[in-house]
């Protein structure tokens, strides 16, 4: 039988880290008081050099995805499952809080998103957040090839708690549609940064 978890895990911000992994790592951000089963692992950040959203970003990112299939010896199996030694090893990028900050308010528009179910968005945005942890994780390729995109988004407005759901999505679509404009530089760049070496290693090995 399975240990009883403490209480403290089901309340305040969280980490749900689903076990099993399919073609991704799959994490949620929680903060309501629930409870979970033993499907998933649950980590409260106790290293306050972190913000609890920007690293669900990583996590969330093709990037680890990439990264856990190749070091996981046991991907092939029909159901491959994280350990928690794997998980507390993933490699989460050490940043500046207000860079931090820049991936953290994308995170939020999609959660947001996600209430509205507007696929078009929610696809768009996932894309920024992993076009955002390569430019992390490969800054110098990223830049040789002219086609970052974190020195484009400084300006992004923050949704916070208080406002309604209008507010925030009214904000969002106003971010989305500057961005997803065909002359926006974030999203010709972020098109040519499927052309990186790095990059398109990682599409390919997912895709497989």
């Amino acid at each position: 039988m399975a240990e009883p978890r403490e209480l403290k895990y089901f309340t305040g911000e969280r980490i749900y880290l689903r076990k099993i992994v399919g073609k991704t790592l799959f994490c949620a951000y929680v903060k309501e008081k629930n409870i979970a089963d033993q499907s998933v692992y649950i980590s409260k950040l106790n290293n306050t050099d972190f913000l609890t959203k920007y690293v669900i970003a990583i996590l969330n990112s093709r990037l680890l995805a990439w990264y856990f299939r190749i070091c996981n010896n046991e991907f092939d199996d029909l159901f491959p499952q994280i350990k928690v030694a794997e998980f507390k090893e993933l490699p989460i990028k050490k940043l500046d809080k207000e860079l931090q900050k820049k991936i953290v308010k994308v995170v939020d528009y999609l959660i947001q998103i996600k209430k509205n179910e507007n696929e078009t968005m929610s696809f768009y945005f996932e894309q920024l957040i992993d076009g955002m942890v390569y430019e992390l994780y490969f800054e110098n390729e990223i830049k040789q090839a002219g086609c970052d995109i974190l020195k484009y988004l400084d300006d992004l407005p923050e949704i916070k708690d208080e406002m309604s759901d209008d507010e925030k999505l009214k904000i969002i679509t106003k971010v989305f549609n500057k961005l997803y404009d065909k002359e926006s530089p974030v999203r010709k760049n972020l098109e040519a940064m499927e052309d990186v070496e790095e990059v398109k290693i990682i599409k390919e090995s997912l895709e497989k």
